[in-house]
């Protein structure tokens, strides 16, 4: 499997409940929250992270807007810079995706 494909993959697992599941960005993000996902995938890791920069209120994330950006982001970054990694936002939310060698998170 591709990195492009893991990217799919584990970021509807991260957007969208799986097995019953609640999974890390689902539910009310705070003012200002930031959440982030790190992957295993085989010598590298996967971060998936999501801000709610709104000021006013938290907000929850439509599993769909969420799963719609990571995949947007997704092809914008392969297609674009032929490689891996990149930023985005929109309505309010930040998403981000970066590939480094050691995670300072908790794998899912």
């Amino acid at each position: 499997m591709g990195l492009s494909a893991h990217m799919l993959y584990n970021s509807k697992r991260a957007c969208q409940r799986y097995d019953g599941k609640c999974v890390a960005f689902q539910g009310v993000f705070g003012l200002g929250e930031h959440r982030k996902v790190c992957v295993n995938i085989v010598a590298t890791k996967l971060i998936m992270e999501v801000q709610n920069m709104k000021t006013s209120q938290s907000y929850d994330l439509v599993d769909s807007d969420c799963m719609m950006e990571f995949e947007n982001l997704t092809f914008k970054c392969t297609s674009t810079w032929n490689g891996f990694g990149g930023r985005g936002d929109n309505a309010g939310w930040d998403y981000q995706v970066s590939l480094i060698s050691e995670c300072d998170c908790e794998a899912y």
